[in-house]
């Protein structure tokens, strides 16, 4: 298991062999190429936006869009960090595949809501971020991750 750090060094709470979301950053190391987890490709961020992209496969997103959220979250407004994706596949590998959520100690549960203008209701000036206020929507699914037992 291998994760790239913010300083791009490589850890060991990641595994290494994590699907590569379309607009990731990819950093070469030592081992291999690995996705950064904190970092957009520019190039293809700035296509995310200007065409409304999915952050995962890279497709047009419908007017129906895919977010995720903790269940044990603290707060009913969250962010989808690159935007939320165009299908409940995404969402899936998204939850299993991204250290933000299959990190958290919760299922990770999926919302589907209609698509709006990417807005920045935390203040943080991510223009490629999609963020939602949750209060009142249920979920359409949880993924839970199950652990491998160590031989």
């Amino acid at each position: 298991m291998a994760d790239l750090e913010p300083r791009g060094v490589l850890g060991a709470s990641v595994r290494a062999d994590r699907a590569t979301p379309w607009a990731a950053a990819v950093v070469a190391t030592a081992a291999g190429d690995v996705w950064d987890a904190l970092e957009f490709d520019d190039e293809r961020c700035t296509r995310l936006r200007a065409e409304d992209l999915c952050q995962v496969c890279g497709r047009p997103r419908g007017e129906q869009v895919y977010l995720l959220a903790a269940e044990n979250r603290a707060h009913e407004t969250v962010q989808m960090y690159g935007g939320a994706l165009c299908s409940l596949a995404c969402a899936r590998l998204t939850a299993v595949e991204c250290p933000h959520y299959y990190t958290k100690k919760a299922p990770i549960e999926v919302f589907v809501v209609p698509r709006q203008v990417r807005v920045d209701l935390f203040g943080g000036g991510f223009g490629n971020d999609d963020e939602h206020n949750l209060a009142g929507l249920q979920p359409i699914d949880r993924v839970r991750l199950v652990q491998a037992e160590k031989p």
